[in-house]
């Protein structure tokens, strides 16, 4: 069975894609930036000035003692419980250690074929703490930081 987005005019998709593509979004699809490349959840966390890049935050299950061993790497995932943010499936961790890079138009186009797979939005207490997290980051560089609207 196709998806239901199917029954929806082309320009109307890409209405609800340019519409809905925002910063805070959480977004659900397969992405090819982990290894192994799998279906991911992440935020968005900034566009670029000119439309062309998307700055987004990863949510994983859990904080990985390997890949985050210090309490300042560790203290840049912030906890997510489910209660109150329907696009969790259980209690989950934002990995505001590293900002993952993905160009708009390719977001765009995911949202426009299938709009299932916007799955929610971060709240307005959420996103500031994110934002305030990301500028406070010393693993993410300066550059990065503007580039996506945060200084």
């Amino acid at each position: 069975m196709p998806p239901l987005g199917d029954a929806f005019p082309e320009e109307f998709r890409k209405q609800f894609a340019e519409t809905n593509l925002t910063i805070g979004s959480v977004i659900k699809t397969f992405v090819t930036d982990t290894t192994p490349p799998k279906i991911k959840r992440f935020v968005v966390l900034g566009i670029s000035a000119d439309k062309l890049a998307i700055g987004t935050l990863y949510i994983n299950s859990e904080v990985n003692p390997n890949l985050f061993p210090t309490a300042e790497l560790k203290n840049l995932h912030l906890k997510l419980e489910k209660e109150n943010r329907k696009y969790l499936d259980h209690d989950s961790f934002l990995d505001c250690s590293k900002v993952y890079e993905k160009e708009y138009e390719d977001l765009l186009a995911v949202l426009q074929q299938d709009a299932s797979c916007l799955i929610g939005q971060l709240s307005t207490d959420d996103l500031k703490l994110v934002k305030r997290t990301v500028k406070e980051a010393r693993t993410i560089p300066v550059r990065t930081k503007k580039k996506f609207g945060l200084f």
